[in-house]
């Protein structure tokens, strides 16, 4: 009897691993020109819920189930060229150096013509409500949890120039925030297209959050996207509420760095974007 149950044990904790089989994927990623640390970049398996951004130093720790074993693994930062491996290729990656480099981006930037005679109409766009009754907040505090906020642009060449949130409660002394605008593809957002990064550093616990966009001369063409994106440290659930409305444009989210959209009915998020229009 005592046989069998030893068997029966040593079997059961040979299925533990297999059922719990993961990939433990971390490292360091760094700056192929500079050998620089380069923080918040964003990690993830493609178009699934599991990804993360790396900290200040550069390091990011990722848990992977094996059954993604053959999806996309994907590094992206603002500035840099992506990088995509295969999961199961990556960890052996990883064995031989823990470090990845990204290289910064070449772009030609296309010419763009504006004549002193044209003239601009400043438009707000958005839901600048301040309730305190109807809140929402970000989906979960993974790293890379987004927020999205779809702008309708009227008229054509446009500038955004800033945006407005409402927060209703904030617990923490510090959080930081990304914000990004994506082109707009089937209603959903796209590609970034911005050309740096633009961090917001949260301290106040209440009240309106402006963020003055001016000096990044952010010219749009077309409808864009523009998100708050968590990339700090894990600081718990429940401690940041945003104003909310009934009425007004969906919220647009993804969980965490490199997943899919979701478009969430029901609240709109309350932020409004500043637009200086090319008048018709």
């Amino acid at each position: 009897m005592y046989r069998k149950t030893f068997l029966f044990l040593f079997a059961f904790l040979l299925c533990i691993p297999v059922l719990n089989a993961q990939y433990i994927l971390q490292g360091r990623i760094i700056d192929a020109l500079t050998k620089e640390p380069l923080p918040f970049v964003n990690v993830g398996v493609l178009k699934k819920e599991l990804g993360t951004v790396s900290n200040e130093d550069g390091f990011f720790f990722l848990e992977v189930p094996d059954v993604f074993a053959k999806e996309t693994l994907r590094f992206s930062m603002i500035g840099f060229d992506q990088r995509d491996f295969q999961v199961a290729d990556f960890e052996a990656i990883l064995l031989s150096n823990n470090t990845l480099v990204l290289a910064e981006q070449t772009t030609f930037l296309e010419e763009v013509v504006l004549t002193a005679e044209k003239k601009w109409d400043t438009r707000v766009s958005g839901n600048a409500t301040t309730s305190k009754l109807l809140i929402t907040g970000f989906t979960s505090n993974q790293l890379g949890n987004e927020i999205a906020l779809f702008v309708k642009v009227k008229k054509t060449p446009a500038y955004i120039e800033g945006i407005q949130f409402s927060v209703v409660e904030n617990i923490y002394p510090e959080v930081r925030f990304r914000v990004n605008v994506y082109s707009s593809e089937y209603r959903f957002p796209d590609e970034n297209i911005l050309k740096e990064n633009i961090f917001v550093t949260l301290k106040q616990p209440e009240g309106i959050i402006s963020v003055d966009l001016k000096e990044y001369d952010i010219l749009v063409d077309d409808d864009v996207f523009i998100s708050l994106e968590w990339i700090d440290e894990d600081l718990g659930s429940e401690g940041l509420w945003f104003s909310a409305g009934v009425f007004g444009k969906s919220i647009y989210a993804r969980s965490t760095s490199q997943a899919e959209w979701k478009k969430q009915r029901g609240l709109s998020l309350g932020m409004s974007v500043t637009l200086r229009e090319a008048s018709k």
